[in-house]
């Protein structure tokens, strides 16, 4: 649900939220709230970046930032065969994609070719950070500002690779769960220090979270990426809270960040 005020409605959702999955969406006047009609785009192609794997591979002695260059560029050159495969689909003089098979934007007309968007997302940040700093994201400021340094690193490449390619790179919020389930299989069985990394845990971290007991200085950690990533989500673990604290953090997250979104999971 959009979030633009207080009142008997909202804490009638927050209950429901207390209960079920729910994401919490911002009603911000410069927009960062994404959903309006005019900001309405596709996306043609997603990439999840194994960050863990990229430091597992500078050990062998590179460089972590090194590592993600090289992780940074295989995703473009995916994404531009995936642009390849598409313009087959797309006619050449209106520039409209699928249109012999129906495809087209619900409420804004046809699929446009050259206005796709072609995202990146990250897995394991938290266990990056962890990795370098030997703390997590939590740990120090120090770390906060290590995970921010990397996550603007891949941000403005990607705006690079965009210039460099003519292609609409963007660094995103995507549902990474299945890839950050398999990545923690694949760097268990290709290193031998990934097997030790996650003793109490089955995924690296999805997108932009921080691990730790539910506070509002965690989720105002998470806000911090939003400056970049107008799509990243605060998350909460609704088993763990009061429809009366989730009200409470609302109020904070709207009026004390830059946040767009609060998930309740």
């Amino acid at each position: 649900m959009t979030v633009s005020g207080a009142g008997e409605e909202l804490k009638e959702f927050c209950r429901v939220g207390a209960e079920r999955r729910m994401i919490f969406q911002f009603d911000r006047p410069n927009g960062n709230g994404a959903g309006a009609s005019s900001e309405w785009s596709a996306t043609a192609h997603a990439i999840t970046l194994n960050l863990p794997q990229a430091f597992y591979r500078s050990e062998a002695g590179s460089d972590f930032y090194s590592e993600l260059e090289t992780s940074i560029e295989l995703a473009a050159k995916a994404h531009l065969q995936k642009r390849q495969l598409l313009r087959k689909f797309t006619d050449r003089a209106s520039g409209v994609f699928g249109g012999g098979t129906g495809w087209s934007a619900e409420g804004a007309g046809a699929l446009r070719f050259e206005e796709f968007e072609y995202a990146i997302g990250i897995a394991g940040l938290n266990e990056v950070v962890r990795l370098l700093s030997s703390e997590e994201i939590l740990g120090s400021d120090a770390a906060v500002r290590l995970a921010l340094r990397i996550v603007s690193y891949v941000y403005f490449r990607l705006r690079e690779e965009s210039t460099r390619h003519g292609l609409r790179l963007v660094l995103e919020d995507i549902p990474v769960a299945d890839a950050a389930d398999r990545f923690v299989k694949i760097d268990g069985q290709l290193y031998p220090r990934a097997r030790g990394l996650l003793t109490d845990r089955t995924r690296y971290t999805p997108g932009f979270r921080v691990r730790g007991a539910p506070s509002f200085e965690g989720l105002a950690v998470e806000a911090r990426f939003h400056t970049l990533v107008p799509t990243a989500r605060a998350t909460l673990e609704r088993s763990r809270l009061s429809a009366a604290e989730l009200f409470a953090i609302l109020g904070r997250l709207h009026s004390e960040t830059q946040a767009s979104r609060l998930a309740v999971e």
